[in-house]
């Protein structure tokens, strides 16, 4: 495991519930889709702050959505 000092720590962590509204806007993905999106690879997998609390890279997500419309534009 990497000494502490060399982590580099996201600047913006998010909840599942953010990343769903994020990706969904008005209308959130649900949780299975979202699961099912990051089996797939096509989004980022969190990480367990806690034990029971997993969060995301607002950063890595937002990476993802911009990566999903590239693909869908062919670039």
């Amino acid at each position: 495991m990497p000494k502490l000092a060399q982590v580099k720590i996201p600047l913006d962590l998010i909840d599942e519930s953010a990343v769903r509204n994020l990706i969904g806007g008005n209308r959130p993905i649900s949780k299975p889709t979202l699961y099912r999106m990051i089996a797939a690879g096509r989004l980022p997998r969190g990480v367990f702050v806690t034990p029971g609390s997993r969060r995301y890279s607002r950063q890595e997500v937002e990476a993802a959505i911009h990566a999903l419309f590239a693909a869908r534009d062919g670039a």
